[in-house]
């Protein structure tokens, strides 16, 4: 019987500045339940982040100002958890001090939290805020930076625990387009048959769900797809260009053109858009705010050049760079044959990888660096190995 799995996707980076890394990231779920499933994921990462309205941003949980602001939005309750007891607690020092303090920071801070119940937090307040904390109760800064990574490491291996479980019930996804692929290829900008520009994201996009396709090709199984809202370039037919949604419609088009030139997998799953567009505010389903995490904290770790091993870098080592919690990023596939790495890079890595699928000769000649050339070499392996078993 096949499998019911749930897709969420988000992005990280900025997609039109060719000298940022810019990448999508997926969180594949086995699940039939997906209504228990919301409620599990969101209660994990309520427990993760106490205090925090919903929904949380991972760019904000970057800094442990932002726990300060959690703490002066949520006042104290009788039936708070342990740990959010503990956060306001190790907070506190630094609440004081955002409250009190007459430093510019401090009182951008304060105006920036009036009235504030949720929402992206103003990126250049809060860092001007994180600065005067370290600086002016370093002590108290440190004690809350070190809850903080033991919030981040607690969620890590939550999603570890999860790749481990009855055949990687839980995987993440990444489509990597590193710095120097340019949003518009030399030969210009290709489109979807509707219309829909194939710049750095929808490229990310499209790797992405051919990974889904691939790894899961065999049994037909089902997977629900929610994607973070965001616009996308579109050439209507009178030849004016507009930004769409991703509308179910705009998906299917982005996932067709995934393959176009290579042939489909043999019963390949079906794939859903489903709630979209899904905007990132009170309503947004928590598989995204997970996928919200994954892609930025992966982004993190990918920009700080750490030297990654062929292959095994991403599962051996974790994306987000905890060496006891790596995150599952690795699915055997249903056809047979040695697990695959669930990550695929844009620009020369991904045309090998095509050429492979359809056949055609496939080179890894200037495919760098190393981990990026053993992730590619294990998929031309594996198209090379699919296509001789189909024969």
């Amino acid at each position: 019987m096949p499998d019911s799995w749930v897709l969420y996707i988000d992005e990280s980076g900025q997609d039109d500045d060719p000298d940022d890394l810019h990448l999508a990231a997926g969180l594949l779920l086995r699940a039939n339940d997906s209504v228990g499933l919301d409620a599990l994921l969101r209660g994990i990462l309520q427990e993760t982040w106490p205090l925090w309205p919903w929904p949380p941003h991972a760019a904000d949980l970057n800094r442990p100002a932002s726990r300060v602001a959690a703490v002066l939005r949520s006042p104290p309750s009788a039936d708070e958890s342990a740990r959010a007891a503990w956060l306001r607690a190790c907070a506190q020092p630094l609440v004081d001090l955002a409250l009190t303090s007459p430093h510019p920071a401090a009182v951008a801070f304060r105006e920036a939290l009036d009235g504030w119940s949720g929402g992206k937090l103003d990126f250049h307040v809060l860092r001007a805020a994180d600065q005067l904390m370290s600086r002016h109760r370093p002590d108290a800064y440190k004690d809350l930076k070190e809850e903080c990574e033991e919030q981040e490491l607690r969620l890590q291996e939550y999603l570890s625990s999860m790749g481990r479980v009855d055949g990687a019930r839980a995987t993440v996804l990444l489509a990597i387009s590193p710095p120097g692929e340019p949003d518009v290829p030399a030969a210009g900008l290709p489109t979807t048959r509707r219309g829909v520009f194939r710049d750095r994201y929808v490229r990310s996009l499209e790797i992405l769900l051919a990974l889904v396709h691939q790894l899961l090709a065999g049994a037909r199984d089902e997977v629900r797809l929610y994607i973070a809202t965001r616009g996308v370039r579109r050439r209507l037919v009178s030849g004016d260009v507009r930004y769409s949604q991703l509308f179910p419609h705009i998906v299917d088009d982005i996932e067709a053109a995934a393959y176009s030139g290579t042939p489909q997998p043999p019963r390949a799953p079906n794939l859903t858009p489903l709630g979209t567009p899904n905007r990132y505010d009170t309503s947004v389903v928590p598989g995204i705010v997970l996928a919200d995490w994954i892609a930025n904290r992966s982004r993190q770790a990918l920009r700080r050049g750490r030297r990654l091993a062929p292959l095994s870098a991403l599962v051996s080592h974790g994306a987000l760079g905890q060496p006891a919690s790596p995150l599952p990023v690795v699915l055997a596939p249903t056809r047979g044959g040695a697990a695959l790495p669930s990550v695929g890079v844009d620009g020369d890595p991904w045309r090998a990888v095509r050429d492979s699928l359809a056949g055609r000769s496939a080179t890894l000649e200037g495919v760098r660096p190393e981990w990026v050339r053993g992730v590619t070499a294990a998929w031309v392996e594996a198209a090379t190995r699919w296509r001789h078993d189909a024969r």
